[in-house]
């Protein structure tokens, strides 16, 4: 999960609800088995790094949503126009657009895909 550079309340409750921080920047989930991951305020280097070895990813549409596609990557990206974004990822096999919302919203779309 990602969280670009906007600062978003709800993951900041997210967090504290089910994360621990493990090093700078870096927290690891202790409600889902340590198989996901929060990154905050990381490099592009980082990132390529992170999305190579990932099964999955959430983030907003951008930068991670290409890197993940170059990599073949199932993505959840959250968007706030349809329009925009899927003119930047029609061509994208693996990226699935999903509406910024509540978290349970969000994962309720993840479920029906």
């Amino acid at each position: 999960i990602t969280s670009g550079n906007i600062k978003i309340t709800q993951f900041d409750q997210i967090i504290k609800s089910y994360f621990k921080i493990t090093t700078k920047n870096f927290y690891k989930s202790v409600f889902f088995k340590n198989k996901l991951y929060f990154l905050d305020n990381t490099d592009f280097r980082d990132l390529e790094y992170i999305v190579k070895k990932s099964n999955e990813i959430i983030c907003c549409e951008g930068a991670i949503s290409h890197v993940s596609n170059g990599f073949n990557k199932k993505t959840y990206a959250l968007i706030e126009n349809i329009n925009t974004a899927k003119f930047w990822t029609s061509h994208m096999k693996n990226v699935y657009l999903l509406k910024r919302n509540s978290i349970h919203k969000i994962c309720r779309q993840i479920k029906n895909i």
